[in-house]
C-alpha cells in the first residue's frame, strides 16, 4: 500500500535514491544531528547509514532477548507477568525482523516451568502444533486451579 501511494506521486526515486532531493528540499548542513548520516543525498543512503549505525546495538539487543526468552524460568513469578515477558522478548525479536519461532517459544515455556505443572506440560507436548494462545488459555487456566488447591490445602492446615 505505502509503495503504491510513493509510486502515485511519483516519489519512488527519492527513496530509494536514483533521483536527487530537490536542492530546496536538502537542509544545510549543521552541527546539530548525527554526524554519521549527515550529508547523505538519498534517502536510500540515510538509510543504509542509520542501519550501518544502529545494526550492531540492534543485533546485540537481539542476543539479549534469545537469551532472555531461553534461560529465564518461572520461579516465583506469577504465571501472568512470566508468560506476559515471554512473549514481550519474542515480540521485540520480530519487531527487529528476528522473530522467535512460536514452536520454540511454547517449548521454551513448557521446559521452563517447575514439576508442579508437570501434568499440564506433558498435556501440552501431546499437542502437535499447539498455538502460543492455546498455551496460554491452558496454561492459565491449570495455574489458576492449582493456586486454588494450594490455597484451600493452606487454610485447612491453619485450621
Amino acid at each position: 500500500m505505502v509503495s503504491t501511494i510513493i509510486q502515485g506521486h511519483i516519489l519512488d526515486g527519492f527513496v530509494d535514491g536514483t533521483r536527487p532531493f530537490p536542492p530546496e528540499f536538502i537542509p544545510a548542513e549543521t552541527t546539530d544531528g548525527q554526524p554519521e548520516v549527515m550529508g547523505c543525498a538519498t534517502l536510500a543512503a540515510l538509510v543504509r547509514a542509520l542501519e550501518n549505525q544502529f545494526g550492531a546495538h540492534s543485533g546485540a539487543k537481539m542476543d539479549e532477548y534469545r537469551t532472555l526468552i531461553q534461560t529465564t524460568r518461572k520461579g516465583m513469578t506469577p504465571m501472568t507477568e512470566y508468560l506476559k515477558q515471554k512473549k514481550m522478548w519474542a515480540d521485540m525479536l520480530a519487531l527487529a525482523g528476528n522473530p522467535y519461532p512460536e514452536a520454540h517459544l511454547v517449548s521454551n515455556v513448557t521446559s521452563s516451568l517447575g514439576i508442579e505443572y508437570l501434568s499440564i506440560v506433558v498435556q501440552v507436548e501431546e499437542k502437535p502444533n499447539i498455538s502460543w494462545h492455546e498455551l496460554q488459555d491452558l496454561v492459565l487456566s491449570f495455574n489458576n486451579k492449582l493456586e486454588d488447591i494450594v490455597g484451600f490445602k493452606w487454610q485447612h492446615q491453619i485450621l
